[in-house]
Protein backbone atom coordinates (compact mmCIF):
# COMPACT_ATOMS: atom_id res chain seq x y z
CA UNK A 1 0.00 0.00 0.00
CA UNK A 2 2.69 2.56 0.90
CA UNK A 3 5.37 1.52 -1.85
CA UNK A 4 2.65 1.61 -4.33
CA UNK A 5 0.25 -1.13 -5.65
CA UNK A 6 2.72 -3.30 -7.46
CA UNK A 7 6.07 -2.20 -4.93
CA UNK A 8 6.96 0.49 -7.54
CA UNK A 9 7.41 3.40 -5.09
CA UNK A 10 5.63 6.83 -5.23
CA UNK A 11 7.87 9.22 -5.69
CA UNK A 12 5.49 12.42 -4.55
CA UNK A 13 6.16 10.79 -1.21
CA UNK A 14 9.97 10.32 -1.74
CA UNK A 15 8.79 6.23 -1.24
CA UNK A 16 11.61 4.09 -3.02
CA UNK A 17 10.12 0.71 -5.05
CA UNK A 18 10.19 -2.37 -3.11
CA UNK A 19 10.23 -4.73 -6.29
CA UNK A 20 12.72 -6.60 -6.78
CA UNK A 21 14.82 -5.99 -3.74
CA UNK A 22 17.77 -7.65 -2.04
CA UNK A 23 16.62 -8.18 1.29
CA UNK A 24 15.39 -11.21 2.70
CA UNK A 25 12.59 -11.85 3.42
CA UNK A 26 13.63 -12.68 7.73
CA UNK A 27 15.33 -9.11 7.39
CA UNK A 28 12.25 -7.44 6.12
CA UNK A 29 10.32 -9.12 9.11
CA UNK A 30 12.89 -7.52 11.55
CA UNK A 31 13.13 -4.31 9.61
CA UNK A 32 9.11 -4.05 9.81
CA UNK A 33 8.89 -5.64 13.23
CA UNK A 34 11.31 -3.61 14.99
CA UNK A 35 12.65 -0.61 13.00
CA UNK A 36 16.16 0.24 11.47
CA UNK A 37 17.26 3.07 13.14
CA UNK A 38 20.14 4.25 10.12
CA UNK A 39 16.39 4.54 8.21
CA UNK A 40 14.44 7.66 8.22
CA UNK A 41 10.96 6.32 7.23
CA UNK A 42 10.84 3.12 9.01
CA UNK A 43 13.18 4.02 12.05
CA UNK A 44 10.64 2.42 14.25
CA UNK A 45 8.84 -0.46 13.94
CA UNK A 46 5.08 -0.67 11.84
CA UNK A 47 2.67 -0.46 14.24
CA UNK A 48 0.54 -2.67 15.22
CA UNK A 49 2.22 -5.36 12.66
CA UNK A 50 3.08 -8.60 14.29
CA UNK A 51 6.14 -11.05 13.37
CA UNK A 52 3.02 -12.80 10.95
CA UNK A 53 2.17 -10.21 9.66
CA UNK A 54 5.60 -9.06 8.63
CA UNK A 55 6.35 -12.53 7.22
CA UNK A 56 3.13 -12.39 4.68
CA UNK A 57 4.40 -8.71 3.74
CA UNK A 58 7.91 -9.86 2.64
CA UNK A 59 6.72 -12.79 1.56
CA UNK A 60 4.31 -10.81 -1.10
CA UNK A 61 7.15 -8.61 -1.01
CA UNK A 62 9.42 -10.64 -2.97
CA UNK A 63 7.28 -11.94 -5.31
CA UNK A 64 6.76 -8.79 -6.82
CA UNK A 65 9.11 -8.67 -9.98
CA UNK A 66 10.52 -5.68 -12.01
Amino acid sequence: MCHGPKGEGVAEAKLPAVRGTSMTVEKMITYLTKGDKEMTIHADPVADLNEEQAKAVAEFVKTLKE
